[in-house]
């Protein structure tokens, strides 16, 4: 390409937006200041507005990148709600409104706060980040029980976090928002690009998934891990201890080695993040108002 790289992306420090800047310019003209929980810098909010004309027809979208508080508890799902809300009733004043967003949470991450906490009826009444995205009109376009959208990934033993040990995560964590009136179909870039992406077999994937949410399994993998000072090679980390578990202890008795199964952690050769990429192509409405 001829193209200035320059005229490709806008990122800060955190976050990177990249666009063909054939078809689509930036207008510059909108001041969009600050975001309530979330500021326009630094490195959590990323907000572009977008110019597409065609056949004398012009198309005006926002997108908005972001990534909230991290936190498989309480205080962080607080932390993120908090966060979101302020960047959804901005949101929602946009031509067109597109959130790509990391939101670090996700199914398994409301049933483990349900689980923990201390008041139920406390429970009943706590908003998590699914249900307030859903209240202020706005629909998730990746579909969380996909393998194909899930991060997995397992903290080891060799780290400077130790609090953070054996954590492992087969979770939908990023999302792509738009108003659920906006038209938006999910793409599988693995199927649907010619390239060396291979992301995590569907084979394990009812295996990982039950390690993940059975709170048995989870500890004891989380010990194992811990007590045989895993590093970041899983195929010479020692597993017969847990495997030996899930023989007896589980409905897996034909059950090899939870090491043919880890070492599809991300990242790996072919799947370089420990996020994998969420596609969606969405249609955008023609624009027939003032600037917003």
């Amino acid at each position: 390409s001829t193209k200035s790289i320059g005229n490709l992306y806008n990122y800060n420090d955190c976050l990177a937006v990249y666009y063909d800047s054939d078809v689509v310019q930036i207008d510059e003209n909108l001041e969009r200041g600050e975001f309530g929980e979330i500021p326009q810098n630094p490195e959590n909010l990323l907000c572009l507005d977008f110019i597409h004309t065609k056949d004398s027809s012009e198309y005006k979208f926002t997108v908005l990148a972001a990534h909230l508080k991290s936190g498989e508890n309480e205080k962080g799902e607080i932390k993120r709600v908090k966060e979101l809300r302020a960047l959804l009733e901005k949101a929602t004043t946009f031509d067109n409104p597109i959130i790509l967003m990391d939101s670090n949470t996700c199914v398994q991450y409301t049933e483990t706060i349900k689980r923990n906490f201390d008041n139920k009826d406390a429970a009943k009444n706590f908003v998590f980040v699914k249900e307030l995205f859903e209240s202020k009109g706005f629909k998730s376009t990746v579909a969380e029980d996909e393998v194909k959208n899930k991060a997995i990934k397992m903290r080891h033993a060799q780290g400077k976090q130790p609090k953070k040990f054996g954590e492992l995560f087969f979770d939908t964590i990023d999302k792509i928002l738009v108003l659920v009136d906006t038209t938006a179909t999910s793409i599988s870039l693995e199927d649907s690009v010619s390239s060396d992406l291979k992301l995590f077999p569907n084979e394990h994937a009812d295996f990982i998934d039950i390690l993940r949410t059975n709170v048995e399994m989870r500890k004891k993998l989380h010990d194992v891990c811990v007590e045989e000072k895993w590093g970041p090679d899983m195929s010479i980390n020692k597993t017969e201890k847990f495997d030996e578990f899930v023989k007896n202890e589980t409905t897996f008795n034909n059950f090899g080695s939870v090491k043919d199964v880890l070492m599809g952690l991300y990242p790996t050769e072919h799947m370089p993040s420990d996020h994998p990429p969420v596609v969606a192509k969405v249609t955008v409405k023609r624009f027939t108002g003032g600037s917003k």
